[in-house]
């Protein structure tokens, strides 16, 4: 199945049982809330720590299989998403071949963020305050740079998704786009989807954030919203239905943050939500 993810999927982090259940407790659980996919992380990039190192984090293989083997039992999509970093795009990229192909991944979702945004540039006017931050954390990063980066990021996309034989890869970032100075054009060209993570933004914003990923080029939108903070618990349905109001064309589903921070209320909503999404009575 040549084609992006339909209908509820979860991010899930770093797998444990206390965390996640065992892997048939959260195949079940996936289910029994109408989930259809899932995103298993590949591989964790970033800059922390005393002298901001470079650091690489990878799943357990043998772990996430155990986990991806029994969502596929349960009928379940699995995908795997990665968080890269600018200048180690190849490192990255190896690192997600390794479990997409120990796993059979259907397909990736990679998450390029604060390393790609063009730091020389301020926050645009009127950002400050929105629900989403836009500081880029002191990075020196130049816009020039950013877009060779991307570029070979998504050809290193290419590459591996032709040899893995895996769908089209998506593409998730900051919800603003009109807020970031990331390499839109490049990102777009790679991504046959798009999840902007629109998590905090209150209800002005929805709209703004879906708008400004469509103009960039993402036809094909599966917003990521939160289980967590202000938007999530009893405020969830409603912030879910701030995304099917009309004024935006039919998004894809929904993208939670994250499985093993779902709970109570959430589940109710969410199982709700696909019933909705599977019978069109979202609009």
């Amino acid at each position: 199945m040549n084609a992006p993810p339909t209908g509820i999927g979860f991010y899930a982090r770093t797998l444990s049982v206390p965390t996640h259940g065992t892997p048939a407790q959260m195949a079940k659980r996936l289910k029994d809330c109408g989930a259809s996919w899932v995103a298993f992380l590949g591989c964790w990039q970033d800059k922390s720590g005393p002298g901001r190192t470079f650091k690489q984090r990878v799943p357990k293989l043998d772990e996430t299989a155990r986990y991806v083997e029994a969502c596929k039992g349960a009928g379940i999509d699995c995908w795997v998403w990665g968080f890269p970093w600018i200048g180690h795009e190849r490192d990255y990229m190896e690192a997600m071949r390794r479990v997409a192909a120990k796993v059979g991944a259907r397909g990736l979702l990679h998450d390029p963020e604060v390393s790609y945004r063009d730091s020389s540039k301020p926050p645009p006017k009127g950002s400050a305050g929105q629900g989403e931050a836009v500081d880029a954390s002191g990075l020196a990063v130049q816009a020039t740079y950013a877009a060779r980066q991307a570029q070979a990021l998504i050809e290193l996309d290419r590459e591996l998704v032709a040899d893995l034989r895996l769908a089209p890869s998506g593409i998730t970032s900051y919800g603003m786009a009109d807020f970031h100075a990331l390499p839109w054009r490049q990102l777009a060209e790679g991504g046959a989807w798009g999840s902007p993570q629109l998590y905090t933004v209150g209800p002005d914003l929805v709209d703004r954030g879906l708008a400004s990923w469509r103009k960039r080029g993402f036809a094909t939108i599966i917003p990521s919203v939160p289980t967590y903070g202000e938007n999530s618990g009893a405020a969830l349905d409603r912030h879910l239905a701030r995304f099917v109001n009309g004024n935006e064309p039919d998004v894809s589903g929904f993208a939670f943050w994250s499985f093993q921070q779902t709970g109570g209320v959430e589940w109710k909503t969410i199982a709700k939500w696909s019933e909705m999404l599977k019978t069109s009575q979202c609009r």
